[in-house]
């Protein structure tokens, strides 16, 4: 999917605006405080329902307005790389206190929805970010990339959401058969998640090295893909604390002997 609309209205010193972006890769260019970010705001949080640059929506929403809203007019790319007419309304409508999302005139109630109708990679001015802050926010990136490139992961995820949720409350309950029952469901959903994070890592790590070759740098990264279970037995074994839920990778440079532990959410140098 594609916008080929974009509607904004009282977002941040954004009053109204309509843009038809090309299918390819877009430029946006204005002077300082014009509202070059507001504008990737805007699509964002037709994504996500919400903003990333903080918690509260109050700040987003226009001095003196009450709410903002976003339209996106969404169209498929064809196979030859030509505009589909055919595809999907998604609308945001964000208050300080209230949520409003709708495709195709019908009601959202799963932001997931939103992610699948309209997936959005935000990359901000500060990616080292990635690095040093915690696991959580390396899978939440590579999460985004595998519902952009994988639609089949969206139901993944969630039948492992799922299983995890209800065997969690069978432990919670003490209930040794529930607790069995949901066992193997979970770890046939923890394993699947692990098989597409760990295919989108490589493919990505891959992808970057191939970008560093074009670019001629004395320069080169190494990771290692850490699985929150090693194997669906360690998923069993270790009840849910070890789980995808706890996947991160290692990644370093080696020239600099500099690495970082992300699974522990810090980096450290090398003896």
């Amino acid at each position: 999917m594609y916008i080929r609309v974009l509607e904004i209205t009282d977002l941040r010193v954004i009053e109204r605006i309509r843009i038809e972006p090309a299918a390819g890769l877009n430029f946006i260019v204005g002077e300082n405080g014009s509202g070059k970010t507001s504008l990737l705001e805007g699509i964002y949080l037709a994504s996500r329902g919400r903003t990333f640059r903080h918690a509260e929506a109050g700040p987003m929403i226009r001095f003196g307005a009450e709410q903002t809203t976003v339209v996106a007019h969404l169209a498929p790319d064809r196979v030859d790389g030509s505009a589909d007419e055919s595809g999907a309304i998604l609308g945001v409508r964000r208050g300080k206190q209230s949520l409003l999302c709708r495709l195709n005139g019908s009601d959202v109630r799963k932001r997931s929805e939103l992610a699948e109708a309209l997936p959005v990679q935000w990359i901000g001015s500060q990616p080292q970010l990635l690095i040093s802050m915690g696991p959580e926010v390396r899978r939440r990136f590579v999460d985004m990339g595998l519902f952009h490139v994988e639609p089949p992961y969206l139901r993944a995820y969630a039948e492992f959401q799922r299983t995890l949720q209800q065997r969690n409350a069978a432990i919670r309950q003490g209930s040794r058969e529930q607790v069995s029952l949901w066992s193997t469901p979970f770890a046939a959903a923890s394993e699947a998640l692990n098989e597409y994070r760990e295919s989108f890592s490589e493919r990505l790590v891959r992808r970057t090295l191939e970008l560093l070759g074009e670019w001629h740098t004395d320069f080169t990264i190494d990771y290692r893909f850490r699985r929150g279970c090693a194997a669906r037995s360690s998923c069993l074994a270790n009840g849910t604390r070890i789980s995808p839920s706890t996947t991160d990778f290692e990644g370093g440079v080696p020239h600099a002997r500099v690495a970082w532990r992300m699974a522990h959410g810090f980096h450290h140098r090398l003896p």
